[in-house]
C-alpha cells in the first residue's frame, strides 16, 4: 500500500496522465477528462495525494519535489511496479 509523502522508485513504465502542477487529486482529476493515457517513465516519485483508486505523484530528485512533473496513476499499477525508498 502506498502512503502520502513516501518516496518510491518506479521500476517499470506504467500508464497514467500527466497533470503538471496539480497539487491535489481534485485538481488532477479536473485536468484529465478526455485525455489519453501516457507512459509514465521509470524515475523516483513521491506520493502527494491519494485515494482508494488513484495516486498523485511528483518526480522527486535531489531532495526536491517537482512542481512541473506530476502524474495521476492507478494505485494498483504503481504498487505492482515500484519499490518504496523511504
Amino acid at each position: 500500500m502506498t502512503e502520502v509523502n513516501e518516496i518510491y522508485d518506479l521500476q517499470e513504465a506504467i500508464k497514467g496522465w500527466p497533470v503538471h502542477e496539480a497539487g491535489s487529486l481534485k485538481e488532477a482529476s479536473e485536468t484529465i477528462l478526455g485525455s489519453p493515457y501516457w507512459d509514465i517513465p521509470e524515475d523516483r516519485y513521491i506520493v502527494i495525494d491519494k485515494n482508494e483508486t488513484y495516486s498523485l505523484l511528483a518526480v522527486y530528485a535531489n531532495g526536491k519535489v517537482s512542481s512541473k512533473r506530476r502524474y495521476l496513476v492507478v494505485n494498483m499499477d504503481f504498487m505492482e511496479n515500484s519499490v518504496r525508498v523511504s
